[in-house]
């Protein structure tokens, strides 16, 4: 039976033109797929005049056209062709995800509605039968190039949507990793660590959450998406709060007295204050905010209950803190410090071992125990070298020095105001005034910077000892000066508060060269 679009003339089917627009406006394309020449012809005569226009004569030559690239906004298909039909072609287009966009119409003779039911099964939007209508299928095309213009906008600018969140997504990452960093980096400059030691702990703690994620009393916060992540970024926060440590103690070689320590044991604390007092700026809770938290303020707690600041125990401390704490540790035992050689592998994770239940929780020491092979190449990936160690002490001199030295203004302003007092310079003497009200440097300040084992540890400058003896003097001199003044011993007084002056005067030069023994230390 001849096709109802067939016509008496045979012409061969139209070249599509070049162009692609029409003035300004997109000139949409459309593929034409029969396997008549006359049907192919007529189709092209109706639509050329407002589209571009592409034909086929099979549906495998249909498919292979759309494969080399050409883009294709609207396919009227018939059914019935040689080979693959219509309803496979469409089936094929509407499985890949390149083409399944395409709005497909079919064209054809089957007029059942089961035909036309199946054809819209297999996907196609529409269903026009033969013989067609010209002023029907025109406006049943522009109908579905409409409806496919308004997909491929909304598409776009979904497109352009998520592109701009997940730019704004990284620069937030962004900014938060900077964040850490230099934060991480301010307590480096402060500390007796080098910054490798916030690198091997961090490596540490990623690695102890990874065989962790599965066990079941952490797998329900490790395995959680990004935690792991999130842990890695946070853990060099977790000195933070010693920029709020006096240089004194912070960076004090020998062991700490009790006075000091307690001062010590405030860094966790401080830490947390800090970070709450980001969040509160922010007016925000963030979840790497609450796991900073959680590492700078519990990873001192031990497992046993006797670690600080709140003295928790077992399970009340934070998983992060619980990592933290055997990362530290561990890193404390091996690592070469200025002021300490470090532990053979195997002597600090006997340590370890030797602090389940006590230091450490005994399933992160079990964990360790299967890590010790990783834990060593971290430890070597990120040692610290000789260079580093000698940058680290030439710091650590120069905060010393600068650090003694404001101590040893301070005190010479203290004492000197008692002096100029008493020699008639400052006003009237004190009443009460005691010898023992002189302030000594070498009592409440100098001696926390100047000791024998800072002098072997550091090596000290040439400047410290003859300051350390000209105060000595100093304060000695005002003790006398004052049980001068209260005797009435005025020619004493005078001769005494000379040599006082001379000597603060002597030590005025010794600052100096101080000054320069830590420029040349750096």
């Amino acid at each position: 039976m001849a096709d109802p679009l067939e016509s008496n003339e045979l012409p061969e089917p139209p070249v599509a033109r070049d162009d692609h627009q029409v003035g300004s406006t997109p000139t949409p394309t459309i593929l034409a797929v029969d396997d008549s020449p006359q049907n192919l012809t007529l189709l092209s005569r109706l639509l050329k005049p407002r589209h571009r226009v592409k034909v086929a004569n099979t549906g495998e030559r249909a498919l292979r056209l759309i494969d080399d690239g050409h883009a294709i906004d609207l396919i009227l298909l018939d059914v019935m062709l040689p080979g693959m039909d219509g309803y496979a072609v469409c089936r094929q287009l509407k499985a890949r995800a390149s083409t399944r966009d395409i709005p497909v119409i079919f064209l054809t003779a089957l007029a059942d509605s089961s035909d036309e039911t199946h054809g819209l099964e297999v996907g196609a939007v529409d269903y026009i039968t033969k013989p067609i209508s010209p002023p029907i299928l025109l406006a049943r095309v522009a109908t579905h190039l409409n409806v496919k213009r308004m997909q491929d906008l909304l598409r776009d600018r979904n497109h352009s949507l998520e592109d701009q969140v997940r730019r704004r997504a990284a620069q937030a990452v962004a900014a938060q990793d900077v964040t850490i960093h230099a934060l991480a980096s301010l307590a480096e400059t402060r500390d007796l660590e080098t910054g490798n030691h916030i690198r091997r702990t961090q490596h540490y703690v990623r690695l102890l959450a990874d065989a962790l994620k599965t066990h079941p009393r952490f797998a329900a916060y490790l395995g959680q998406p990004g935690i792991v992540d999130l842990l890695f970024k946070c853990a060099p926060l977790h000195d933070i709060g010693k920029v709020g440590i006096p240089d004194h103690i912070l960076l004090k070689p020998g062991r700490y007295t009790p006075a000091e320590f307690d001062v010590m044991k405030q860094h966790p604390t401080l830490g947390r204050e800090a970070i709450e007092r980001a969040e509160h700026d922010l007016d925000v809770a963030l979840p790497f905010l609450q796991i900073a938290k959680d590492i700078v303020y519990c990873h001192h707690e031990k497992w046993d209950g006797s670690g600080y600041p709140r003295g928790l125990a077992g399970d009340a401390i934070p998983i992060p803190g619980r990592l933290m704490a055997l990362a530290d540790v561990y890193d404390a035992l091996i690592s070469r410090r200025v002021y300490k050689a470090g532990l053979p592998h195997a002597a600090a994770a006997a340590i370890i071992v030797e602090g389940a239940d006590a230091h450490f929780d005994p399933a992160v020491v079990e964990v360790f125990e299967t890590l010790q092979g990783d834990f060593e190449r971290v430890a070597q990936v990120y040692a610290d070298s000789d260079v580093e160690i000698e940058k680290k002490m030439a710091q650590i001199r120069r905060l010393h020095a600068a650090g003694a030295r404001q101590l040893l203004l301070d005190a010479i302003r203290q004492q000197q105001s008692c002096v100029d007092a008493l020699i008639g310079h400052g006003g009237s003497t004190p009443a009460a005034l005691r010898p023992d009200d002189v302030p000594n440097h070498h009592a409440c300040a100098f001696g926390q910077w100047y000791d024998s084992e800072g002098r072997t540890r550091f090596g000290g400058f040439a400047s410290f000892q003859a300051i350390d003896s000209e105060h000595r003097r100093a304060h000695a001199l005002a003790r006398r000066l004052v049980e001068a003044e209260r005797a009435g011993r005025a020619t004493e007084r005078e001769r005494v508060g000379i040599e006082l002056r001379q000597t603060h005067a002597r030590i005025a030069r010794l600052l100096h060269e101080l000054d320069a023994d830590a420029q040349a230390s750096a």
